[in-house]
């Protein structure tokens, strides 16, 4: 009876999330917190690229670099949004 309640319950651990869209599976916490510590350092580094650019932004390849560097930092923060929930 042990062995038959432990692969029931290995059964139901494999068993996909009911509130799961079809096709998608529940990611595990520890690599949903991994992933989470390596978005937060992703923007601290591009928040300190930002910093070190100049007050007062004035060729085009400053321009560029600076929306870049805005566009990441969107990005990242969604990234963040996302892997925030409990469920990813």
């Amino acid at each position: 009876k042990a062995r038959w309640a432990e692969e029931e319950s290995e059964r139901r651990r494999r068993a996909p999330d009911p509130n799961c869209p079809p096709g998608m599976c529940l990611m595990p916490e520890s690599e949903r917190l991994g992933t989470l510590e390596v978005l937060q350092k992703s923007k601290n580094e591009a928040l300190d690229q930002l910093r070190r650019m100049p007050f007062v932004i004035e060729t085009p390849t400053q321009k560029k670099r600076q929306e870049f560097l805005e566009a990441k930092l969107r990005e990242i923060d969604n990234a963040i949004g996302i892997f925030s929930k409990d469920k990813v």
